[in-house]
C-alpha cells in the first residue's frame, strides 16, 4: 500500500488488498519482525498524544475497545481516575489524560504538513485537552512499537478524538486506525510510526523525507527521485525505512540499496537537504 492508494480508496477493500508487495515479500517480511522481535534492541521509549474534543477520558470504552481490536484484556495498574497503567506482556503502557491543548499551539502549526488531510488545521483547532500515551520498559522497539499503535489506534475509535499527533505530524483518525490493521496481517505498522513527507527542491527534482526514524536509533532518510513521480517515491522510501527497522540495518555512505538486481541507489550521509540534522541520502533511479 502507498499513502496515495488509502486516500484513492473508495469502496469496502480492506487494507490488505491495497498492498503493492507481493505475498512472497510480505512472508518474508514476517520472519524479519518475528527475527527482530527476539533481539535484544530495546531502542528508545515511544511517546503519542491523541487530540481530544472534550477534556474527558472513558477508561471503560478503551479497555472494551482494547479487547475488541485486539483481544488483550486489560488489567489496570493504577486506580487513579485520569490515568490508565498496564502491562502487555513485559511493556508498561500509560495514557494519561492532560487537560489543556498541546502547549504553544505546537499542534496547529504542524497540523498543515499533512498534506493528505485538507482539513488537519480545522480539526486541530478544536481540541480541549489530550493524552499523553507512553510505551516503557525494556522490551524490544519492535514489540514497543506494535503495541504502540495498538494502544494510539484504539483510541481513534473513541467519538472524543479529533487526531493523533505524533512525529510532529497530526494524523486523521480513520487513516492511522485502517494503517494499524497491517498488524493483523503480521507486517509492521510502517505507516502508524514513521511520515514519509514529498516535496520539490529548488531544482524541480522529487523527493522524500522521513520523520520518525531516530525512535528506532536509525538516520532519517532523504530520497531524490529525479523526474520520478512521488508515489513510486514515496513507496521507494517506505520500503527503505521498512527494511532498515525490521532488520535491524545500518546504512552507511558509500553504500548502494536497491529492490532488483539493476537497480542500486548511492547513500551519502551529511546535513540535511529539508531536515535540520544529517540525514542519509539516497539518489532514487
Amino acid at each position: 500500500m502507498s499513502l496515495f492508494n488509502f486516500f484513492k480508496k473508495k469502496n469496502n477493500d480492506t487494507l490488505a488488498d491495497q498492498q503493492t508487495n507481493k505475498q512472497e515479500n510480505i512472508e518474508k517480511n514476517k520472519e524479519n519482525i518475528q527475527q527482530n522481535k527476539n533481539q535484544n534492541v530495546s531502542g528508545k521509549n515511544l511517546v503519542g498524544f491523541s487530540l481530544l474534543k472534550e477534556i474527558k477520558f472513558n477508561k471503560k470504552e478503551f479497555k472494551s475497545n482494547f479487547k475488541k481490536y485486539w483481544n488483550i484484556d486489560l488489567v489496570e495498574e493504577s486506580n487513579k481516575e485520569d490515568i490508565l497503567t498496564f502491562y502487555v506482556g513485559n511493556t508498561l503502557v500509560t495514557v494519561s489524560l492532560m487537560p489543556a491543548p498541546i502547549p504553544n499551539k505546537e499542534a496547529e502549526k504542524n497540523a498543515p504538513y499533512n498534506f493528505m488531510w485538507k482539513d488537519a488545521l480545522k480539526q486541530v483547532e478544536k481540541h480541549k485537552a489530550h493524552l499523553l500515551v507512553a510505551v516503557l520498559g525494556n522490551t524490544t522497539i519492535i514489540e514497543k512499537s506494535i503495541i504502540f499503535v495498538k494502544v494510539l489506534s484504539t483510541i481513534c475509535k473513541s467519538e472524543n478524538t479529533l487526531a493523533i499527533y505524533l512525529n510532529s505530524i497530526t494524523y486523521e483518525p480513520s487513516f492511522y486506525f485502517e494503517c494499524a490493521d497491517m498488524i493483523n496481517s503480521e507486517e509492521f505498522p510502517i505507516y502508524n510510526l514513521v511520515w514519509f513527507g514529498l516535496y520539490k527542491n529548488n531544482d524541480n527534482i522529487n523527493c522524500s523525507y522521513t520523520i520518525g526514524m531516530n525512535n528506532f536509533n536509525k538516520d532519517e532518510i532523504e530520497v531524490l527521485g529525479g523526474n520520478i513521480e512521488f508515489r513510486k517515491i514515496q513507496d521507494f522510501t517506505m520500503n527503505v525505512a521498512n527494511y532498515v527497522i525490521t532488520q535491524n540495518i545500518t546504512l552507511k555512505e558509500g553504500e548502494t540499496i536497491g529492490f532488483t538486481e539493476k537497480q542500486k541507489c548511492k547513500i551519502s550521509y551529511g546535513k540535511g537537504l529539508i531536515l535540520p540534522i544529517n540525514t542519509l541520502k539516497i539518489e532514487m533511479i
